[in-house]
């Protein structure tokens, strides 16, 4: 949100009083200091996490075509994702039981700017939309993060489809017993869960994702995407509830309260929107794994593929 005074309160550099100037300049140059040191403190120790993916170099053999999340992006992650979780918490998934405690999910930058970090990477040289996980993502306020990544490979330029993503990511919900939810358990299942009870892990309340669309030189495909979403804290935790079955929203967690159109429990004074710089640069840029990564299920169309994989 930026705000611009009205004519009467700007003033021209020459009405400003020069006994003032020293005083300026020494209070622009403390802001320049903390805001140096607050990028500093949030970013990780190299020396010390070599392998942390705001450490890495992005991969150069991936020729940009677009790339970031831009606020129009990121309120449709938020509504896809919050939509899907709106359906388990009141009951309408067949077959699953209504959640008492499923959180409303919230935007967050840092868990974003780690997922952009990721998709950057971009671990495919054939330029076929290879999918990788990274091996440490942790943030400053999550040592464990969850992850869903999709992608999709074509031989014409497409247009960004977060919907297909999230989509993907939910209906691996016929693939997992609804009676497994008290007690998340992957034992036996032999095809991809892992993005579903991510998407609707009760205890996850943020998100921030990432995107790249590249392509690599001499690839039959013209338009490779990758889509990153972070989740902190994690889910799919061996043993713990995905969520807790009961009446909508009758467990909220302290301090969220109950949204009765939504049945998502949420914090009102955290879902307040963020005011942001007036100019937004979307081009620049935990594990709560529950084992080996889950591959999802690959389908092959005319000159398209499409491909998700969770961890």
């Amino acid at each position: 949100m930026c705000i611009t005074p009205p004519p009467a309160q700007r003033r021209k550099a020459e009405d400003v009083d020069p006994r003032n100037a020293d005083m300026v300049a020494v209070t622009l140059g403390i802001l320049l200091a903390v805001s140096t040191w607050l990028t500093a403190a949030l970013r990780p120790d190299c020396h010390m996490k070599p392998q942390h993916t705001l450490c890495l170099r992005p991969n150069q053999a991936c020729q940009h075509i677009s790339r970031g999340v831009d606020a129009a992006a990121r309120a449709r992650i938020l509504e896809l994702h919050n939509d899907y979780r709106s359906r388990v918490a009141k009951g309408q998934l067949p077959g699953f039981p209504a959640a008492a405690d499923m959180q409303e999910l919230l935007w967050n930058e840092e868990l974003a700017e780690v997922a952009q970090a990721h998709a950057e990477l971009c671990t495919d040289t054939q330029g076929v939309g290879k999918l990788e996980h990274d091996i440490d993502r942790s943030t400053t306020t999550f040592l464990k993060v969850g992850q869903n990544l999709a992608g999709s490979a074509s031989s014409a330029i497409k247009p960004v489809d977060w919907d297909d993503s999230v989509k993907t990511w939910f209906n691996e919900y016929t693939n997992y017993p609804p009676n497994r939810v008290a007690a998340y358990d992957q034992s036996g299942i032999s095809k991809a869960i892992g993005h579903f009870t991510q998407v609707i892990w009760a205890r996850s309340r943020y998100v921030g994702c990432g995107y790249l669309q590249y392509y690599v030189p001499n690839s039959i495909y013209k338009d490779v995407k990758l889509y990153t979403c972070n989740y902190g804290p994690a889910g799919n935790s061996l043993g713990l509830p995905v969520y807790q079955e009961g009446q909508t929203c009758s467990a909220c967690p302290q301090p969220t309260t109950c949204n009765e159109s939504s049945g998502l429990c949420f914090d009102d004074q955290s879902s307040r929107r963020d005011i942001r710089p007036c100019s937004i640069d979307v081009e620049n840029r935990g594990d709560g794994d529950a084992g080996a990564p889950q591959p999802g299920d690959k389908t092959a169309a005319t000159g398209e593929s499409q491909m998700s994989t969770q961890q």
